[in-house]
């Protein structure tokens, strides 16, 4: 049931705090020179990985990656007229606390 491997709390860390974060300094970066806004995605978001790896291991993690990828995307789309680039990258598998497990599952 995919209801119950969706972490909530990840949810909000990961979308609401981080669409919250964006707004709360969208003035300044419409206002300013450089206007980007550089997201930190996760390649487990994609929806390309999860097919070719059909894993289901941290899949409330990457649903909230891939609400993000798709948040991103919106304000790309809504503030593209005024110049400002909104970009998400991956930074590929970091060994953190939380991703300890799987980095050592793949011997990184």
């Amino acid at each position: 049931m995919v209801a119950r491997i969706l972490n909530e709390t990840q949810y909000k860390i990961n979308v609401v705090g981080t669409i919250h974060m964006i707004n709360a300094f969208l003035p300044l970066l419409r206002a300013g020179t450089t206007k980007k806004c550089i997201i930190i995605g996760s390649g487990v978001g994609s929806h390309k990985l999860a097919r070719r790896t059909e894993a289901l291991d941290y899949s409330g993690y990457a649903m909230s990656k891939a609400a993000l990828n798709i948040a991103a995307v919106r304000y790309a789309s809504k503030y593209r007229s005024e110049g400002v680039i909104f970009l998400t990258i991956s930074p590929g598998l970091v060994r953190t606390l939380q991703g300890s497990e799987f980095c050592c599952a793949l011997s990184m």
